[in-house]
């Protein structure tokens, strides 16, 4: 991706964590900071982020603000929706990034990811660009979308009830195979055992 990509991001940091005893994923450490923080870093050069997150434990300024999908836990569709929808509300004094990127905030090497990600430059008949893992399945949640094309999927998800995959079925993406460990997020004890996280006791029965 070129230097001169305009683009906002939105970090999608909810779930129950219910594989981890309902540990919230996002505030686990990794190398001295939250999982959240690492993702939030890694959007950096984002003009505005938009953190879809129940806790109110973002620090907000004019550039990153935090919203919540809507129903709550409705999962990372809903999510989508919500940070499209703080990006354009919060940026009414300028006209909208011709990209969104979609971030994940429970990937172990967020930063990793997103800048191998960014090395490939979206093609111009793409949609956008995003992850596919070894075995070859899509990560929508790690990805780069035109923002025209990505608001158009979400409004035609709001009468269909569709997830992510369905949501962006109809567009043309540009896949970016990645290594694992790249596109592994912590779903449960192993995968963060994997990463070097340890969970807290709070996990229950995970430490018994």
């Amino acid at each position: 991706m070129s230097s001169r990509l305009v683009f906002d991001a939105i970090v999608i940091a909810g779930g129950r964590g219910s594989r981890l005893g309902g540990v919230d994923k996002p505030a686990l450490l990794s190398g001295g900071d939250t999982l959240l923080a690492h993702a939030i870093a890694a959007v950096g050069r984002a003009r505005r982020v938009s953190v879809v997150r129940a806790i109110d434990d973002v620090r907000v300024n004019g550039r990153i603000t935090r919203t919540m999908e809507w129903p709550p836990l409705s999962g990372p569709a809903s999510a989508i929706a919500a940070g499209l929808a703080d990006l354009g509300a919060s940026g009414r004094t300028m006209p909208p990034s011709p990209f969104v990127a979609i971030l994940a905030a429970d990937l172990a090497r967020s930063r990793d990811a997103f800048a191998e990600l960014c090395r490939h430059p979206v093609p111009r008949w793409s949609d956008g660009v995003l992850a596919l893992d070894p075995e070859g399945h899509d990560q929508p949640l790690l990805a780069i979308y035109r923002t025209a094309a990505l608001r158009k999927s979400v409004s035609a998800r709001a009468t269909g009830g569709r997830g992510v995959s369905a949501m962006i079925a109809g567009l043309a993406l540009h896949r970016i195979p990645l290594d694992a460990r790249l596109c592994a997020d912590i779903d449960d004890e192993a995968d963060a055992r994997a990463a070097g996280i340890v969970l807290p006791l709070a996990a229950g029965t995970l430490h018994a």
